[in-house]
This record gives structure tokens, C-alpha cells and sequence, in this order.
């Protein structure tokens, strides 16, 4: 009957592959020797789709132990007639025929036996345990028997060297008699088979009883042909005796611990029957069978006498067990169809059809077993058919992967070869081995066969690049120690900037020194820079003092600073009088910096500059007393006038347009005199008439627009003369000032700071004297007039 697969087997899907792929599997695991995982297949236990013949084929070839093996487990009456002509040795023929699975192995290995004392041996064995080998045996020795009998009746004939192999007949006078013949070949016999004999019992273990057993009889058939043993041959005979004579002895002690253990496993055979545990009962009876196969005698009679006992019970329970087993089969085969519809992962699938071959297999034969397992494979096969893409994407990944991993180890080697032990770049290296085994990692993963083999050769590039940092790393503790011990030694000496200049050359050559492993290298660096930190401590004092120094200075400046600042934030009436006080604090500010702070307080000396400068330009910018208080007179006036202008936009008709008028109080303009000169008077008294002659609003409104107009003017004239940016809309009528200048400075030579100042204090006052003017329009050409103004000054 069919059996399941073994674990690599079920692992590598044998019944998925094509043809040729299990061909080229099989003969691979037999090249391994790893016969536990080919057995099964080669037996013929399971069809994994190779041909029978091509199964015979490469067991034909396999040693005489694997062949052994092959033949206990086979079921398969071909392959028992085929390969059990392979097996020469009479020992493993008689194992075969006692222990065999199959009836066919075990009938063809006893009518390969010739010996006689061989298959007397094996007769009484099996007798009442297996008929079919009994009745062959049996009918073999009356056979050998009758033709003996048959030889013994005829007259001696010459001696034939073909009758029996390995002989060596040597005649040398054809006139001897026939009993010379036959004595001289007996002599030859006896010598040839010692020697074999011996090599047997070197080979056999104290626990064969059937091969020990043999091998005497063996013994006492070469002794029975000569009357006595040549002379060169009696000390091997002795040796011979003794060794079967100890092995008989080790193997009765050995028999008794089988008996005892044997005994103990009927106890634990007839509790496992009496609580229905077939689990434990079966495999247990396999057990005492095996033991009792390996016993002989009174011994051998006795545990299967007690062994019989349990032996309806047990049949009963397989009966049972076998009904159980066939309908989880069936449900393991409703299990298999509903998995051939299901969308699964093809790896998860995977999994769950090998799981599924496990469970199919602990579940061992049952009645129908040929039919389910037919019906159980063939749904698998089919849940089987989405893997094979996965299984071949996968197999191909698995190549690119083995070949990036080759490159990796390639790129190591290159690596290897080029690198300087005597000056290694501890952090390069370092990152290679964390890039390269990030990448090793990253490739996976690799075919199992060939996975060994490389990672042999990656560890190996790496543990030698691994003891060539190690290397590295020790030496530059060493070199660390020695720069530690001539550190320390210039404590010592009393010129401290010597000590200082070598100290500092000293950290120069601590920096070209590669790193040691972490933990020792801050060990190392605290004792040079403790070592150092005395020879700079006479320096650091010094250090001290003047951080005190430059801490207080700068306590002193930036107060200095502060108050320059303040004055700038002043009005130029209080500007006006800081003179003095700016001085001061100039003076302060020069007194303060010793040639130290000079070197190590640029910034602060920029900046006092920079205020300065800005100061100093303020106080030339101011205008002066006389022309202060004529611009606070026109705009006290100006001030009244828009006020007035503000009123009247804002009316809503002719009458409180009428009424606004009325309301001027004449007394308080007449009472704002302007100090100066009258042409800023008579502009502001001209804008105070045109607003009493305006009627109505949209008169007043006519006034504004020619008021933008004179102003945007004055604007354009002053953004020419400052050179800064016009807005776009205005650049035609920029243009056209600037053609009316050119015609009348034409030949006149550009003005200078002194005339553009006046120019702008000029403009300024004007600006005052023209309205009236909307509120939004001049706030826009007072920033234009107040920007260019101040580039004028």
C-alpha cells in the first residue's frame, strides 16, 4: 500500500515538479547519502512521477547498507526481485528474510541464500511466524538435500573450477586420484572463506542474533569439510572462535535486557489497550515484535508466547482505528477541494497543502486507502496549480539574490586586497561591514544548496577584515599610550610654553591616530586631556581674568550703546541739545577698550561706529533755528487750513457748505503770523481766498484736483533731483519735466550737496503751502516728498 512522503519530500512538492527537475532531486539526495530522504521514493512507497525503471536505475547503484534499507521498507514485488540479486552478504539476506516489510523481499532474499547451516538457522526462525518464507526455505534444503544424495551416488568427476567461486583448484598432476582432488579443493575452500568469515564478524554487532548465529554455523561447516585444519591456519581458526565465543556472550546479556525490556513493554501495551490509546498501542507493538525478531530460543518462545495474548485485542483496535482513520480522511479530502477554491496566498497554500500531506500521513493506512489517497492527490494537485508561478518567481528571486550576494562578496574581497594594514580606515571599514551586511540581509533569501558554500566564503573575507580592524584598533591603543606617557611628562618641565607648544603638537598627532573601540578610546582620551588640562592651567588663569575683564567691559559698552540708541530715538528739538552728552559717551565708550577688547570686541566697536555715524549725519541733517520756526509757522497755518478743507469736503449740500464758510474765525488765522518770507504767506492767504470764492462743492472739489496736480509735480521735480524711482503711471509726465529741465540747465554745471539741501528745505515749505488736498492723497505724497527729501539732505 502507498505511503506518504517524508518531511523534505512533502517540503520540496516532489508531485509539482516536471520530470526532469525530480530526476535531477533524487539523484542529488542520493549523492548526499542522505538515505532517510530518498528511501521512501526509491521503495516505490510513493509515486512521485518518476518511472520504475528509472527508480531501479539509480538504486542499483547505491552500497550495499542504503540498498538494505531500501529493501526492509519496499512493498513493491518488482523492486524486491530486482534489487535483492544486488545483496551478496548472507547476513543481510537473512535480515531481509526475517524483517522485511514485503513477502516478495523476504521470499527472494532466502532463495538467495546457499548456505545450508544458513537456511537451516533461518528454517527454524520462522517457523509458525511466516509461512511463505518457511515453505520456501523449507523446500530449498530438501532440494539441497536430494541433490546430495544424487551427487553421492555417482562416481567422482573431475574437479570444475566454475562450481564453486573463488576456489582455486590447482592440479598439477593429472594422474592423481579423485580423492586427492577433491581434498586439495576442500583445503582451498577452507583458506579462501576464512578470511571473508573474519571480515564478517569485524563488521557484525553483538545484537545480531541471526547474523552471529550465522557466521558460527559458517564456522562449523568449514570445520566439518577437513579433518583438520591446515597448520598456517589454526591460530586464525582459534581467533575466530573467541570472537564469536565473546560476541555469543555480550549477546546473551543483550537478550536478557531485551526480555526484561520486552516485559515492560507488554505492561505498557496492555495499559494502553485497556484505555482504547491506539496511538500508543500500535507503535508499542512494533516494538515487542522488533525485540522478540532479535531473541532466539526459550527466550524468543517464551515473549511471544505472552505476546500472542494482546493479539486479538490489538486487532480489534486496528480494525477501529482504521474505520476512524478513513473518514478523517475523508474529511482531509472535502478540506483539499474547498482549498482548491479558495483565493489563498500562494505561500500560505503552500503550507497548508503540506500540512494537510502531514496529517494525511500520521493518519497511516485505513481501509479504501488507494482509492482515498487517489482522490486526496488529486485535488491537491490542483490547490497546487497557483503555487507553481509563486514557487517559480520565488526560485528566480532566489537566483538574483545568490548572484548580488556572490557581487557582495566579490566587492569584500576587492576590498581585501587593496586595503593598507598599516594605515586602515577604521570609520571607512566600519561603514562597509554595517552597508554590507545591511545588503546580505536584504538579499535572501538563497537556494539551501548552494547557501553553505557561500556563506563560508562571506565569513571568511569578513573575519579576516574583522582581525585586521582588531588589529588596527590595537595598535592605535597603543600608540595613545605612548603620546598619555610623553603628555605627562611635560608636566614636569618649568618653561610652560615649551610645555604648551609640545602639548599642542602633541593633540596634532593624537588627532592623526585612528580610533580604538569606544569604550577604551574615552578611557584614553580623559587621560591625555587630564594630562593636558595641567600643562594649560597656568594659561587658563590668565584665561580667567580676562573673561572677567571682557565681561565687565562689555557690561560698560553695551550700557554705551544703549544710550547712543536712545538718542537717536529722540525729536529733533531734544536731539538738538544731546551734543554734549553724545560726546561723552564717546569718550566713555574710547576709554573702555584696552588693546584685548580691541581684538576680541570688533563687532561691539562696529556697531558703536555704525551709531556714530548715523548720529553724526542727524546732527548735520538738522535744520536750523530760523528755518525751524518758519516751517512751525506755515504749518500751524497749514494745519488750520485743513481743517477748514476737511469740513467743507465733507458737507452734504450747498447750505452747509454756506454755513462752514460763515463759520471761519478770522480772528485766530489773522493771529498766526508767519516769521519769514511773505511768498509762503500770500500761498496760504491765496488758498484761504480760493476756498471763501468756491459756491458749492464741486467748485471746492476743482480746487483738489489742480492741488493734486501742483503737488505731484513737486514730487516728480524732487524724485528727479534725489534720482530715485517714480511711479509707472507717472513716468510720462516725468518725462516731460525732466525735458523742461534739460532745456533750462542746459551748460549749468550739477548741483551740490549744499544747493540740493536747499533745494528740498525749499520744496518742503511749498508742499505745506499747497491744498486743498483730499485726506488719502496726502498721506501718499507726503511719503513720496518725505522720502525724497531725505535723500536730498
Amino acid at each position: 500500500m502507498t505511503t506518504m512522503s517524508t518531511a523534505h519530500t512533502k517540503a520540496t512538492a516532489w508531485v509539482h515538479l516536471d520530470h526532469k527537475t525530480r530526476i535531477l532531486e533524487l539523484k542529488e539526495l542520493v549523492a548526499k547519502g542522505a538515505v532517510t530522504e530518498y528511501q521512501d521514493i526509491l521503495a516505490g512507497n510513493i509515486d512521485v512521477g518518476i518511472a520504475e525503471s528509472e527508480r531501479l536505475a539509480i538504486a542499483t547503484k547505491l552500497p550495499p547498507e542504503a540498498l538494505k534499507q531500501i529493501l526492509l521498507l519496499t512493498r513493491v514485488r518488482n523492486v524486491a526481485e530486482t534489487l535483492v540479486t544486488s545483496l551478496k552478504d548472507e547476513a543481510d539476506l537473512i535480515a531481509l528474510s526475517l524483517f522485511a516489510k514485503s513477502v516478495h523481499t523476504r521470499k527472494n532474499a532466502a532463495l538467495s541464500i546457499n548456505d545450508k547451516f544458513l537456511l537451516e538457522e533461518l528454517r527454524e526462525q520462522v517457523r509458525d511466524n511466516d509461512k511463505t518464507v518457511f515453505k520456501t526455505v523449507d523446500q530449498r534444503l530438501n532440494n539441497l538435500e536430494a541433490n546430495i544424495k544424487e551427487r553421492s551416488s555417482q562416481e567422482p568427476a573431475k574437479s570444475n573450477s566454475e562450481n564453486s567461486s573463488g576456489f582455486k583448484a590447482v592440479a598439477e598432476d593429472k594422474t592423481t586420484s579423485t580423492t586427492d582432488e577433491n581434498s586439495l579443493r576442500v583445503q582451498n575452500t577452507f583458506k579462501s572463506e576464512l578470511p571473508h568469515l573474519e571480515k564478517q564478524l569485524s563488521k557484525l554487532s553483538f545484537k545480531n542474533t541471526a547474523g552471529l548465529k550465522a557466521a558460527r554455523n559458517t564456522l562449523l561447516r568449514l570445520l566439518k569439510v577437513v579433518d583438520k585444519p591446515v597448520k598456517e591456519s589454526d591460530k586464525q581458526v582459534l581467533a575466530l572462535h573467541e570472537v564469536i565465543k565473546e560476541k555469543f556472550e555480550k549477546n546473551r546479556i543483550h537478550q536478557e535486557h531485551l526480555r526484561e525490556k520486552t516485559l515492560t513493554l507488554l505492561q505498557s501495551l496492555k495499559l494502553s489497550l485497556d484505555k482504547g490509546q491506539s496511538h500508543e498501542a500500535l507503535p508499542t507493538w512494533d516494538k515487542i515484535q522488533g525485540n522478540i525478531n532479535n531473541t532466539s530460543g526459550k527466550t524468543r518462545k517464551a515473549l511471544q508466547s505472552e505476546a500472542n495474548k494482546f493479539k486479538n485485542k490489538l486487532n480489534e483496535m486496528r480494525d477501529w482505528k482504521n474505520f476512524a482513520v478513513t473518514e478523517k480522511k475523508k474529511e482531509l479530502i472535502k478540506h483539499m477541494q474547498l482549498l482548491v477554491e479558495s483565493h489563498m496566498h500562494a505561500a500560505d497554500r503552500s503550507r497548508r497543502i503540506t500540512g494537510m500531506h502531514k496529517k494525511w500521513k500520521l493518519l497511516g493506512l485505513s481501509s479504501q486507502n488507494e482509492g482515498l489517497w487517489k482522490e486526496f492527490k488529486q485535488f491537491s494537485d490542483k490547490a497546487y496549480e497557483p503555487c507553481k508561478t509563486y514557487f517559480k518567481e520565488r526560485k528566480q528571486l532566489m537566483t538574483a539574490n545568490l548572484q548580488k550576494r556572490r557581487e557582495i562578496c566579490k566587492q569584500l574581497e576587492k576590498y581585501l586586497a587593496e586595503i593598507d594594514k598599516q594605515s586602515v580606515n577604521l570609520p571607512e571599514l566600519n561603514k562597509l561591514f554595517v552597508s554590507t551586511e545591511n545588503d546580505w540581509k536584504r538579499y535572501a533569501p538563497v537556494e539551501q544548496p548552494k547557501i553553505k558554500s557561500l556563506q563560508k566564503r562571506y565569513y571568511g573575507v569578513v573575519n579576516q577584515l574583522r582581525r585586521i580592524r582588531k588589529t588596527s584598533l590595537r595598535e592605535n591603543n597603543s600608540s595613545k599610550l605612548e603620546l598619555i606617557e610623553q603628555v605627562k611628562k611635560l608636566v614636569t618641565i618649568e618653561d610652560n610654553r615649551k610645555a604648551m607648544r609640545e602639548a599642542k603638537e602633541l593633540q596634532q598627532s593624537w588627532k592623526k591616530i585612528g580610533p580604538t573601540s569606544y569604550k577604551d578610546d574615552k578611557k584614553l582620551w580623559e587621560s591625555f586631556r587630564s594630562a593636558c588640562d595641567e600643562i594649560f592651567a597656568i594659561r587658563n588663569q590668565a584665561t580667567i581674568a580676562l573673561k572677567e575683564e571682557l565681561e565687565k567691559t562689555d557690561k560698560i559698552l553695551d550700557k554705551i550703546l544703549e544710550s547712543s540708541d536712545a538718542l537717536l530715538k529722540l525729536e529733533d528739538d531734544a536731539f538738538r541739545t544731546t551734543r554734549s552728552e553724545f560726546q561723552d559717551l564717546t569718550q566713555q565708550f574710547s576709554d573702555s577698550l584696552s588693546p584685548e577688547v580691541r581684538k576680541r570686541r570688533k563687532k561691539l566697536i562696529t556697531r558703536f561706529n555704525e551709531l556714530k555715524k548715523k548720529i553724526e549725519t542727524r546732527y548735520k541733517k538738522l535744520p536750523n533755528k530760523k528755518y525751524q520756526q518758519l516751517k512751525d509757522s506755515i504749518v500751524a497755518k497749514t494745519q488750520f487750513l485743513e481743517c477748514l478743507e476737511r469740513k467743507l469736503l465733507s458737507s452734504k449740500d450747498t447750505n452747509q457748505f454756506t454755513e462752514t464758510k460763515s463759520s471761519i474765525d478770522k480772528n485766530t488765522w489773522k493771529s498766526l503770523v508767519i516769521n519769514g518770507n511773505p511768498e509762503h504767506e500770500l500761498a496760504l492767504e491765496s488758498r484761504l481766498q480760493q476756498l471763501l470764492n468756491a459756491k458749492t462743492p464741486e467748485a471746492l472739489l476743482g480746487l483738489t484736483h489742480e492741488a493734486e496736480h501742483q503737488i505731484r509735480s513737486l514730487c516728480i521735480e524732487l524724485e528727479i533731483r534725489a534720482n530715485i524711482e517714480t511711479p509707472k503711471e507717472e513716468q510720462a509726465a516725468r518725462m516731460k519735466i525732466q525735458l523742461d529741465q534739460l532745456e533750462n540747465t542746459f551748460g549749468k554745471s550739477k548741483p551740490d550737496h549744499k544747493e540740493n539741501v536747499g533745494y528740498a528745505m525749499d520744496a518742503e515749505l511749498r508742499s505745506f503751502c499747497i491744498g486743498p488736498l483730499k485726506d488719502i492723497a496726502r498721506k501718499q505724497f507726503s511719503r513720496r516728498l518725505a522720502r525724497a527729501i531725505n535723500k536730498l539732505l
